[in-house]
Formats: C-alpha cells, sequence, structure tokens
C-alpha cells in the first residue's frame, strides 16, 4: 500500500501485476482488496489518494486473513484515522 498527502478527497486504486496470476486469480484479488477497502473505509483518515498493490500470496488466503492484512498495511502508512474513545 502506497499513500500520499493530497489534501482532496481520498482516492483509492487497486492493482494486481502478472506475479499474481491468471487474470481470474488478478481480478479475484482485487475483488478481496475493495471488499476489505469498502468494510474498513470509515476507519481511514481522509486526504489521502491510496494504492493497493496485491500480492502473490493474496490467492491463498481466506478473505478475513486479507482483510487482516489490509488493516495492518493501513497501519503502516498512517493512514488509519484515530479513534476517539
Amino acid at each position: 500500500m502506497v499513500a500520499l498527502r493530497t489534501g482532496a478527497p481520498r482516492r483509492v486504486g487497486f492493482t494486481a501485476g502478472k506475479r499474481v496470476g491468471s487474470a481470474v486469480a488478478r481480478n479475484r484479488a482485487k475483488r478481496l482488496l475493495r471488499e476489505a477497502y469498502r468494510l474498513n473505509a470509515a476507519k481511514l483518515a481522509d486526504g489521502f489518494d491510496i494504492v493497493v498493490v496485491a500480492r502473490p500470496e493474496i490467492t491463498k488466503q481466506p478473505f478475513h486473513e486479507v482483510e487482516r492484512a489490509f488493516i495492518k498495511a493501513s497501519e503502516r502508512a498512517g493512514i488509519l484515522a484515530k479513534e476517539s474513545d
């Protein structure tokens, strides 16, 4: 995941290279990532352009692992919004 602060509304892109597998595998990987984003979009800070890159390991992972990896990558990129208690 790569994030660039823009100050504009959040934009998100998803990509999967040929190393991920066939066209079917690449499309499935992007669908999984889009769903992980959709479920966690409220937790992400605004004002960033985000590019999510699928890795070959995604084809062997169940969705809950993909979602966990998405959240972890968001933390590392510094785009998780601070939760208020």
